[in-house]
């Protein structure tokens, strides 16, 4: 059961979410953020000790969500590589819908703060267990035979990573899965002919 507590911090979370993602960080004051959620600012000094904490707030939130998606998608699936394709694929698609995650890790303007290297640090390490976990059940049913799987996870996030940009544009334009199961067939199989 969610306390009093709780509820107002949801309030402000949900408020920051929406007024950041509108505005942007830099542009979004705190006495917006109270206004949106129906508190008094001094309200918000109480839970947050300032822009960035609030902002760091909403951006863990969009972080779970994503999580909890990418976790019930990948669950559908048995094989390993089902999984991976799942995992680039659902992630793809939900970071899109989620604009402060995603303002957070690709906004090269918000790079100069030194909690969003943090935040990007902290996501990037999730992304990579994830994808660890992916392929040491590959490894262990004999589907993937890798050297290093860590080594293999960072760089398959850093493959995804690059590509989340160009993938984005236009995608409503573009078969966005046939896409990504046919960039899994390059990293699955790579370029070269047998």
């Amino acid at each position: 059961m969610a306390t009093k507590q709780d509820e107002n911090i949801t309030a402000i979370i949900n408020s920051a979410r929406k007024l950041f993602s509108i505005y942007g960080f830099k542009k979004t004051t705190m006495d917006e953020i109270a206004q949106g959620a129906g508190k008094a600012k001094s309200s918000l000094y109480y839970y947050f000790s300032s822009k960035e904490d609030v902002f760091t707030a909403v951006v863990d939130h969009e972080s779970k969500i994503l999580s909890e998606t990418i976790s019930k998608a990948i669950k559908k699936h048995d094989s390993s590589v089902q999984k991976l394709q799942e995992y680039v694929y659902t992630r793809m698609r939900a970071i899109s819908t989620m604009t402060n995650i995603s303002k957070a890790l690709r906004d090269d303007i918000l790079s100069n703060y030194e909690f969003i290297e943090n935040i990007r640090k902290k996501y990037y390490e999730r992304e990579i267990d994830t994808v660890s976990q992916i392929l040491q059940r590959g490894v262990e049913r004999e589907k993937f035979e890798l050297k290093d799987i860590t080594f293999t996870a960072r760089a398959l996030v850093t493959i995804i990573r690059g590509i989340e940009i160009p993938l984005s544009i236009d995608n409503k334009k573009r078969n966005f899965k046939k896409e990504i199961n046919d960039l899994m067939q390059i990293v699955f199989y790579g370029i070269v002919s047998r």
